[in-house]
């Protein structure tokens, strides 16, 4: 409801703004709205281009996981987009193909802690471990005609590496324990942005009107920020000493 009603504030505002202080605005939008039209005629996917509008609504919902509910910050903003993205773009394969990748890199942290070398390199070769898994199951999946991980989009085999390097650079610099919690945080914000920004209806919308999407998550971003009481999870933790 709230989403709703300053989306429609935001649309106003936006004709306002754009007939009373800046003429140009609505010619700007308009060359958002070409440029999408141009790229779909040139082949682009209209998913993967609604999906790039999406980003800043869905860059909303991470702020309020850290701002409102009070997860860790230390992965990011991008990590509950990306894996949003991956859950959006290739469902259930595309998320347990980033459990995996995740559990790889684990044991391959666990293979180069032994070795001194550079930390790049550590980070490398942990990586080069975790791929050589995903390949291994990949490989396993087809001997046995299992083709739940066998139609995996490029795109979520590039994102999943890069949330496992992060995980993988976490789990050097802070604790396993750290890492996992920080990865099921960014799982659950993701799961939200699933639910509500990855739907048919908002992809239409951004299609359709992509300044709307734009303003509105900005607008939104300004809203949470200006929010400077208890977090859900430090009212949990104080409880005690609110009552």
């Amino acid at each position: 409801m709230f989403l709703a009603i300053f989306a429609v504030l935001a649309s106003f505002a936006t004709k306002v703004w754009a007939v009373s202080v800046l003429p140009t605005a609505e010619s700007s939008f308009q060359i958002i709205r070409n440029g999408l039209w141009m790229a779909s005629a040139n082949g682009m996917s209209r998913e993967v281009l609604s999906l790039v509008i999406l980003l800043p609504m869905m860059m909303v919902f991470s702020v309020m996981g850290r701002q409102l509910i009070g997860f860790r910050s230390s992965t990011g903003v991008l990590m509950p987009v990306i894996m949003a993205m991956i859950m959006r773009v290739d469902g259930m394969a595309g998320f347990a193909m980033l459990s995996f990748s995740l559990v790889a890199s684990a044991l391959g942290r666990y293979l180069v802690r032994r070795f001194r070398m550079p930390f790049t390199s550590r980070v490398a070769i942990g990586l080069w471990v975790t791929l050589v898994m995903m390949l291994l199951m990949i490989g396993i999946s087809a001997t046995y005609a299992v083709p739940f991980f066998g139609n995996i989009s490029v795109l979520s085999w590039v994102l999943s590496l890069v949330i496992t390097e992060i995980f993988f650079i976490n789990q050097i610099t802070r604790s396993l324990k750290t890492s996992v919690v920080m990865i099921c945080e960014s799982a659950l914000v993701a799961l939200f942005i699933v639910l509500f920004v990855g739907n048919n209806l908002m992809m239409d919308l951004a299609w359709r009107q992509p300044e709307l999407v734009l303003v509105s998550a900005l607008g939104l971003i300004f809203v949470i920020s200006r929010y400077t009481g208890l977090r859900l999870l430090e009212i949990r933790r104080f409880r005690h000493l609110l009552d």
